[in-house]
């Protein structure tokens, strides 16, 4: 089994363009995991030579219930808000109309007014984030080999349907998780950035998977799927990223070490995708909602892959959470719309999130 990003060299400088020391330590983190699915596979054929019995099946992970106590379970329905609260919409513009869904079309929620342009978007009342529209439909996931960078794990390149859905237009900051914190719903960053505090707009880092789960359900809303992402980040066309096939330079986009670090969310306005989303290209890792397989957008089985043409949420269980986007200190490759990249669940140093939410008038919060 081989490492999706590593280098036909070996370790050195990978193909993805990540640091030696960054990328020894995931080797060595999924050298365990290698060795874990060798001995599960050796196991196998021994029971089906009758020599042996294989373990139980692993159980699938779930975010310890103490990390949101009296939070809803991420299947449940977040409570509605009373009825006499109203949030305060973006300034009004003209109405702008959504594109048709070729679904069944799903009503806005009635107490929020969208604005026209670039994009339909409303404003969270639980945490003050403006949330993006983006419309049901068809788009190109994956990439072909038209694309010279393209991996074998983001290959090969199809179409696939999703429900319309909300989008954070950014990801959380760290001002909105500390208020998290500080309302008792998120645990705190175990090795925060000692200048955390000096830097409200900045992307949150170092916040472990399920602790990223904790705050989009106190806020009402969930993590996205992994194609809820990458249709936020590329549209329907298949562009390569966010703002086309053009590649990235500093207007667009942190990477590289060009910023010298991390930035305030919503610093490249030049790197938006279709629909108005930033920060989708650099910056930071975000972590999604699924399990990490290489394999589950292939066909490694017949001609039918794993995932399902509409509205794919990954793998049932896992060892691995899918994370992307890349981040400030990966070369420009690494920050295309389809890049898939993975990371464990309870690793907390460089990662952030951004939440999405279904189209519904039910999945708002007050964030209390």
């Amino acid at each position: 089994m081989t490492h999706p990003y590593a280098s036909s060299a070996g370790i050195g400088m990978p193909a993805y363009g990540f640091s030696d020391r960054y990328l020894e330590k995931q080797m060595r983190l999924f050298d365990l995991i290698w060795l874990k699915q060798t001995i599960s596979v050796t196991l196998t054929a021994l029971y089906l030579a009758g020599c042996a019995t294989l373990p139980p099946a692993p159980v699938v992970e779930t975010p310890p219930a103490t990390f949101a106590p009296g939070l809803p379970t991420a299947t449940a329905t977040p409570t509605q808000l009373p009825p006499t609260f109203t949030p305060t919409p973006i300034p009004p513009t003209p109405t702008a109309t959504p594109e048709p869904p070729t679904a069944t079309p799903t009503s806005l929620p009635p107490s929020l007014t969208p604005t026209s342009a670039p994009s339909l978007s409303v404003v969270s009342p639980a945490d003050g984030m403006v949330m993006i529209f983006i419309p049901a439909g068809e788009f190109l996931m994956g990439s072909s080999d038209a694309d010279p960078a393209a991996m074998s794990v983001e290959k090969p390149q199809r179409r696939v349907y999703l429900d319309a859905y909300w989008i954070d237009q950014t990801e959380a900051t760290n001002a909105m998780y500390t208020r998290c914190v500080e309302a008792g719903r998120c645990l705190p960053i175990v090795t925060p950035r000692p200048d955390m505090a000096d830097f409200p707009n900045h992307p949150v880092q170092g916040v472990i998977w399920s602790q990223a789960l904790v705050y989009c359900q106190w806020v009402g809303r969930r993590l996205p799927t992994e194609a809820e992402w990458e249709k936020a980040a590329r549209g329907a066309d298949g562009r390569i990223y966010p703002w086309g096939d053009a590649p990235p330079d500093p207007s667009r986009a942190s990477f590289d070490f060009l910023a010298g670090d991390v930035t305030d969310v919503g610093s490249y306005p030049d790197g938006a995708s279709p629909y108005g989303v930033l920060d989708l290209a650099g910056n930071v890792w975000e972590w999604v909602a699924d399990w990490y397989d290489e394999t589950y957008y292939q066909t490694p089985f017949g001609d039918v892959p794993a995932a399902p043409g509409q509205n794919p949420s990954g793998p049932s269980l896992g060892t691995l959470k899918v994370i992307r986007g890349g981040a400030w200190n990966v070369a420009g490759r690494s920050i295309r719309a389809a890049v898939r990249f993975w990371a464990f669940p309870e690793r907390n140093d460089f990662d952030g999130f951004r939440c999405a939410g279904d189209v519904s008038p039910h999945f708002w919060r007050s964030g209390d």
